[in-house]
């Protein structure tokens, strides 16, 4: 199949999208690299800094692990667009109160409930893989730019975190800047999946369903199999016991090289050529 070229635009499109949902997720996690120290002296002063600096860098994993399956559901019973679209507005929202907040504790909380409210990962490459899905191509490549896009933003969320903190010093805080940047990133992400992102909600059911009828029907061959396979052991198994009993009751061994005796109806024996049986030896 021959991919067109206005299908080959939609699924650049697709990718483009699904790497700024990417970017933007990872931009708003590791922002707060350069000053997560800062900020926590700033609230806390040095007692516990260590304990909440950890926090901090692991929060929005402990929240991802907790809320990954949660969001394959939401995926799965409303749709990879439905679902990526309520993550990334979820999630800008968490990181604008981050920007807004002064006590330590609700940072944390706000970090976690972030990372609950992840499923950007899960959605976008699913929704992406259905839509190469559905044109008949191979995603390959574009999982490939998807790697380098998260890469990218690896380098780019600590760049951002280190100009922009304290860079207004009008503001609150000195970090309400990168946070403020982090979630507008993430909100236009949101407003682009709304836009543009192909819904691939009705690509997912002709899968299910033949799955189901393929599950049926290998259910119904075994079933119908089985009786078929019993008649032919028990037809088999009776036809073996019954050659040997029409031997017995007209032939009569003699004991002598061999050789067997017929018995006719009136009793006489009459001796027949000897005869070589081959026994096939079953391995």
């Amino acid at each position: 199949q021959i991919m067109g070229r206005d299908d080959e635009r939609h699924l650049r499109c697709q990718t483009a999208l699904v790497a700024l949902t990417g970017i933007s997720e990872t931009v708003a996690t590791t922002q707060i690299f350069p000053y997560c120290s800062r900020m926590v002296e700033a609230m806390q002063g040095t007692d516990n800094l260590a304990l909440y600096v950890g926090l901090l860098y692991c929060g929005n994993g402990i929240g991802l692990i907790c809320g990954t399956q949660m969001w394959a559901w939401v995926g799965s019973r409303w749709g990879c667009h439905r679902g990526l679209r309520a993550s990334l507005f979820l999630t800008s929202l968490c990181v604008a109160g981050c920007a807004l907040a002064n006590s330590l504790p609700l940072v944390v909380a706000l970090t976690v409930t972030r990372g609950l409210c992840n499923g950007v990962f899960t959605l976008g490459r699913v929704g992406l893989h259905r839509s190469y899905l559905k044109c008949g191509e191979d995603d390959t490549v574009a999982f490939g730019w998807l790697g380098a896009a998260s890469a990218v933003a690896t380098l780019c969320g600590p760049a951002l975190g280190g100009i922009t903190y304290n860079a207004w010093p009008e503001l609150s805080h000195p970090w309400t800047l990168p946070y403020l940047c982090a979630s507008l990133l993430l909100a236009t992400a949101s407003v682009a999946v709304w836009c543009f992102m192909e819904d691939t909600t009705a690509v997912a059911e002709p899968l299910v369903a033949g799955s189901t009828a393929a599950a049926s029907g290998q259910a119904a061959g075994a079933a119908g199999t089985a009786p078929v396979q019993a008649a032919g052991s028990a037809g088999g198994h009776a036809k073996r016991q019954a050659a040997p009993a029409a031997g017995s009751s007209g032939k009569r061994a003699d004991g002598r090289g061999g050789r067997d005796q017929d018995v006719d109806p009136a009793g006489s024996v009459t001796h027949s050529t000897s005869r070589q049986v081959e026994v096939p030896l079953v391995l």
